[in-house]
């Protein structure tokens, strides 16, 4: 057996969450999950799944910050090199809201996005 060939990492901000996927490597016994923050020097191992797993979903990211990722896959014979690394740009919180719903109730929204626009005015209405 051989050391598993580089595999390719691809990153998905889904709200709170940051999930990673990669391409299977056939003689892969697990992957390696690496994160470096914004304000670290070097990558931290934050999890290692078995070989048929081909995702992970971060949820001890801090989004605040940015995130950068890479993973290698390993078998007996040793690690594979790194794949690409992917970036999560920081998530910057612009505000959070309280409307009434039909006169009742409230709920809050929280506006993530790194920039918005003000909402169509109400004039003629």
């Amino acid at each position: 057996m051989a050391v598993p060939n580089k595999t390719s990492l691809n990153l998905e901000r889904n709200g709170w969450e940051i999930d990673l996927s990669w391409k299977s490597i056939s003689n892969s016994l697990g992957t390696k999950i690496e994160r470096k923050r914004e304000d670290e020097s070097t990558y931290s191992l934050i999890a290692t799944v078995s070989g048929g797993d081909t995702d992970f979903i971060d949820l001890t990211a801090n989004i605040n910050l940015s995130n950068v990722y890479r993973v290698k896959s390993f078998n007996a014979d040793g690690d594979s090199a790194y794949s690409n690394y992917v970036l999560s740009d920081a998530v910057k919180l612009l505000s959070v809201y309280t409307y009434a719903v039909s006169g009742s109730s409230l709920d809050n929204f929280i506006v993530l996005e790194d920039s918005w626009s003000a909402a169509p005015s109400a004039s003629g209405v």
